[in-house]
């Protein structure tokens, strides 16, 4: 008997190591649903999402980001310029399970930023459910992170240990997940072997401590004008208070961030 069991811990343990090699890289797609502002909960945005993974090291950034951030670097013609994708999402967040460490990217106009930190802890609660995503069974596991209350549901069919966003540390791959709330809700659609990694390029940020870098964003926030200050639109000292009218108005109605609390 004891033989038997031996035999099945070994097979198990085997199948584990064939299926985390078998894993090792994978893009996920997202479609993330959320609402921008509180005051209307009927403005319901859309917006998808590539989580690219390699041997415990991810990158997680909007699609239409990286097609813009793309464009910029490449274009040498100014029309181009018009094939850039809108999005609110110019961040891109990096999870190294390797050494517990988290490395936040930000783009805002022509400035890139990044700081390091280290990997947010989350205190899985499991629970005994399931439901059917596609073709796969899911399990349901909850957990609470910066002031919003989470339900994820995850495949043990995918031993990648990652998620969208900040989400990371469930049995499997987290197939959906979204707040108590419903105001941000992620979705995966497309699982694949990347045949060709997308590169992100970390060497055009320049790294900053924690404190620095959210001195930094806060100054964009009270002064949009910054935002042109390497642009090659020159704004007339009026048009100039209008564009900054304009963006603290939009800035004020897209109060609903996914992260409430610090």
């Amino acid at each position: 008997m004891k033989k038997n069991n031996l035999i099945i811990a070994i097979l198990l343990l085997l199948n584990l190591s064939y299926a985390q090699n078998n894993f090792q890289k994978i893009d996920v797609i997202y479609e993330l649903n959320y609402k921008i502002s509180k005051q209307d909960s009927t403005d319901i945005r859309t917006e998808d999402f590539l989580l690219s993974v390699d041997n415990g090291v991810s990158i997680f950034n909007s699609i239409n980001f990286r097609i813009g951030d793309s464009i910029t670097k490449n274009s040498k013609n100014l029309a181009d310029i018009y094939k850039i994708p809108k999005t609110k999402f110019t961040n891109t967040i990096e999870k190294n399970r390797n050494n517990s460490l988290m490395t936040y990217y930000q783009k805002v106009g022509t400035d890139r930023f990044k700081y390091i930190d280290t990997l947010p802890t989350f205190e899985w609660k499991l629970i005994n459910d399931e439901k059917k995503i596609g073709e796969y069974i899911c399990k349901k596991a909850i957990t609470n992170f910066a002031g919003r209350n989470y339900v994820a549901w995850y495949s043990l069919d995918f031993p990648v240990f990652d998620g969208p966003f900040k989400f990371y540390g469930l049995p499997g791959l987290i197939f959906q997940i979204y707040d108590t709330s419903n105001d941000y809700n992620f979705n995966l659609k497309n699982i694949k072997t990347p045949i060709n990694q997308s590169v992100f390029d970390k060497n055009s940020y320049k790294k900053l401590t924690k404190d620095d870098f959210f001195r930094w964003v806060n100054k964009y926030k009270n002064n949009p004008e910054l935002l042109l200050k390497n642009s090659p639109i020159q704004l007339s000292e009026e048009d100039m208070k209008r564009v900054k009218i304009k963006y603290l108005e939009k800035s004020t109605y897209e109060n609903n961030p996914i992260e409430l609390t610090d």
